[in-house]
């Protein structure tokens, strides 16, 4: 599939802790950027590490100490910087100042704290869901679709609850397969991460679609994350997924007994009610 598609999705574990915050994601010329010093946002602008940006851009770099000077050289254009932040023994940079003087385009995407650098910006969906077992567990649903090859998409799940003792992001993410009219994704292509209670990053399911959310989603980037390969089955139907211009549209097949898919069954939503065949719609924002 040519056309990049990317949207952010996720199902809520009741159990698990948010993965370490930092304030910002980057990615560059589509590939997320790992990153030895977390990328921060201060008075507006972020801040990523300096060599991690020129080499990503492709440019030389140079550090004077004596001077506290960085120079950046990409295809004739200088970008020169005094007295940069050092942060745990890492030089921090002003990502769009030298991004953007060294000709590349910068593209903040504020719903995902992402900074985009050459690169496709994904449209972005969210809204308030409640979880299976409670009224009083609403939390917010980022939905992400990546495109991959062979009319596949990824899929990508996040789930941030509110008002909790603790916070516990979690993160799950399903392969599509195109099958003429939707996104379809089966319970078997399923992985899911969040943390334990002791305190150690989790993942497990299906190992292919582990490493693809590993490698492409910016808030993933470079996590240790241990991972169990688990066969995933179930008694549910496969997962549906319609995008239109102003909605991302989810639902289960209802067309399907309910033994008869490996899919999951979408969480009671608001009145803790099944959700209806219509599913849920998500608006993007």
């Amino acid at each position: 599939m040519k056309k990049k598609i990317i949207v952010a999705v996720a199902t809520g574990a009741l159990f698990f802790s948010a993965l370490p915050a930092h304030a910002a994601s980057v990615v560059v010329k589509d590939r997320p950027l790992i990153l030895s010093q977390p990328a921060f946002i201060e008075n507006g602008r972020t801040f990523v590490p300096m060599r991690a940006i020129f080499e990503a851009l492709g440019a030389t770099v140079n550090w004077n100490g004596t001077t506290r000077t960085v120079t950046g050289i990409l295809n004739g254009k200088v970008v020169t910087l005094n007295n940069p932040k050092i942060i745990n023994g890492r030089t921090m940079v002003p990502l769009r100042y030298i991004s953007e003087t060294l000709g590349s385009r910068v593209d903040w995407q504020q719903a995902t704290q992402t900074a985009y650098v050459d690169s496709q910006v994904p449209q972005t969906y969210s809204r308030v869901v409640y979880g299976p077992h409670s009224l009083q567990d609403p939390g917010q649903w980022t939905l992400t679709l990546l495109g991959q090859s062979n009319n596949t998409a990824l899929l990508v799940t996040k789930h941030a609850p509110f008002d909790q003792p603790f916070p516990r992001t979690s993160y799950s993410a399903t392969l599509l397969t195109w099958d003429g009219q939707y996104w379809r994704g089966s319970y078997a292509s399923r992985c899911w991460i969040g943390y334990e209670f002791g305190g150690n990053l989790k993942g497990w399911g299906n190992e292919t679609t582990f490493r693809l959310l590993m490698s492409q989603y910016p808030e993933l980037a470079g996590k240790r994350i241990s991972f169990t390969a688990r066969s995933n089955s179930g008694p549910a139907r496969d997962r549906l997924v319609t995008i239109t211009d102003s909605a991302l549209i989810i639902k289960d097949d209802m067309s399907m007994k309910p033994n008869a898919g490996s899919g999951l069954e979408l969480p009671r939503e608001r009145d803790n009610q099944p959700n209806p065949a219509i599913g849920i719609t998500v608006p993007r924002v």
